[in-house]
């Protein structure tokens, strides 16, 4: 499996459920993320802030993900970005604020942003971020599926 966007292209590691120490620790590898309350509709990409995931800040609204799982290649069009902050920096289990001043429990989070069951394949890339003062947080892509044009972009789902 094969996530490309922006001219890069990066190896997909699968997990079942990982934890810290499960996230690849390789440069340019990202950590497919299914845990067992996420939407049939989503799947989950984490990669550390300084390996993989570094590149997730590049992209912006509109950009094209491309995923490719053997013959079979899905475009996802970026339609969400969310930053959010810990609340409690050495705690990787805190709780968030956004940047409106909102608080969301670290179980909500994973709910609001991989739990939706619309019915839309999407794809999130999640990595975490360190701002100027040192603020912790973690930022989520989403990507909804676009439209395919023939069989060989056919959804992967």
């Amino acid at each position: 499996m094969k996530i490309r966007f922006l001219s890069k292209e990066f190896e997909v590691e699968e997990s079942l459920n990982p934890t810290i120490g499960e996230v690849s620790t390789k440069e340019n590898v990202i950590t497919l993320w299914n845990f067992d309350k996420m939407a049939e509709e989503t799947l989950g990409f984490i990669a550390h802030d300084y390996l993989a995931g570094k590149h997730f800040g590049e992209l912006s609204i509109e950009d094209v993900i491309e995923l490719e799982v053997e013959d079979m290649r899905a475009l996802f069009k970026v339609i969400n970005i969310l930053n959010l902050y810990t609340i409690d920096n050495l705690n990787i289990y805190s709780d968030f604020f956004d940047s409106d001043g909102n608080t969301w429990t670290n179980s909500e989070t994973f709910y609001k942003v991989y739990g939706r069951t619309d019915g839309v394949d999407r794809i999130i890339l999640q990595t975490c971020t360190i701002d100027e003062n040192g603020n912790k947080g973690r930022r989520f892509i989403t990507a909804e599926l676009c439209p395919h044009s023939s069989e060989d972009r056919a959804p992967v789902f």
